[in-house]
């Protein structure tokens, strides 16, 4: 977990820190919309590893999963989409308002 989520979030930090020293070292004017894009990058990135990663792994402490366990990530992935239709019918049913 912590090398899909861990390493894009510091990237990102990098980034914007590199683009400071960058910017007073040089004297350069870096547009800050640049700097939010390419600091937002890893961050996506991040946020889809750590995605990866919850529904890749095994939720039995008896089974050992791998660095890249695709047998367990079938079946939580089955089990968060029942959640979130579950979710989505129980909001849907009991507000009247969204009908």
């Amino acid at each position: 977990m912590i090398i899909f989520f861990g390493a894009p979030v510091f990237g990102g930090l990098a980034i914007f820190v590199g683009a400071f020293f960058y910017s007073k070292k040089y004297d350069v004017v870096v547009p800050p919309s640049i700097i939010a894009y390419a600091t937002q990058a890893p961050f996506v990135l991040g946020l889809v590893g750590i995605t990866y990663s919850i529904l890749s792994s095994s939720w039995d402490p008896e089974v050992l999963t791998y660095f890249f366990a695709n047998s367990c990530y079938s079946t939580t992935s089955t089990h968060f989409v029942t959640l979130c239709n579950y979710l989505i019918n129980l909001l849907f049913s009991s507000c009247s308002i969204w009908i």
